[in-house]
């Protein structure tokens, strides 16, 4: 498993020297804590585009008129939890922003050994967060990074899957329910009704006939010969989710 880092720095030779920095480690760590995957900025527009894949923000902006800590405030804003870094140069972030919390700092030129510490501590704390699962809707151009438990269900129908996310948020791509099934298996709440349906059973309203009721209104049905598998897991989840 590799672990996301990005670099916005609108510094060239800063960059770079980060950039290095990073791929050395990564070299270091390839048969330990496994390959950094190194993504780099001159600017926060394009890193601000698909923010939730990382797993640690290494950043300094100081000649637009929003410096790194804005930048920063916009990312937890946006629902980053992950590590931001903070890199100080011409501006010194803790000296002008008073040691904010919620955010790490380091001193330009940056020490090998602190940034390998770093390093560390992103990989336990991706170790303690919820993985996020990327849907990217393949109509809007649209891409959601989302915990299992933002999933209410996925349905396919006529080679795309419909899936519908918590907030009001869906997405709709080519293919079939085989590969979301996969990644979702570890998550004792999805229930398969049939192969076109997967649901989210923490978000059933309530059991009607042969069909679910979802909390956005929306009915699933499933046909009399699953009926008995499916009524079971439900039955057994509830009681667990009871005890």
């Amino acid at each position: 498993m590799g672990t996301y880092i990005a670099v916005c720095d609108d510094n060239m030779a800063d960059r770079k020297q980060m950039e290095r920095l990073l791929g050395r480690e990564s070299d270091i760590r390839l048969n330990d804590t496994g390959v950094l995957y190194i993504d780099s900025y001159g600017s926060e527009d394009a890193l601000l585009k698909t923010p939730m894949k990382y797993d640690m923000f290494f950043i300094d902006l100081t000649e637009g008129t929003r410096d790194g800590m804005d930048v920063a405030t916009t990312l937890r804003s946006d629902g980053v939890l992950c590590p931001i870094v903070l890199c100080s140069s011409k501006i010194n972030y803790p000296e002008k922003y008073g040691n904010t919390s919620g955010y790490l700092y380091m001193n330009k030129p940056i020490l090998k050994q602190e940034l390998s510490d770093m390093i560390d501590y992103a990989i336990e704390e991706k170790k303690k967060r919820a993985p996020l699962i990327e849907l990217r809707d393949d109509y809007t151009k649209t891409t959601y990074f989302v915990t299992a438990d933002e999933i209410i269900y996925l349905k396919e129908e006529s080679h795309q899957v419909h899936a519908i996310m918590t907030n009001g948020r869906s997405a709709l791509f080519y293919g079939t329910l085989d590969i979301p099934r996969t990644f979702l298996r570890p998550y004792p709440f999805f229930l398969s009704l049939g192969f076109h349906i997967l649901l989210n059973m923490n978000y059933i309203k309530r059991r009607s006939g042969r069909s679910f009721e979802m909390i956005n209104g929306e009915r699933l049905p499933f046909s009399i010969f699953e009926q008995k598998r499916i009524l079971n897991a439900y039955i057994e989840y509830k009681k667990d989710e009871v005890s």
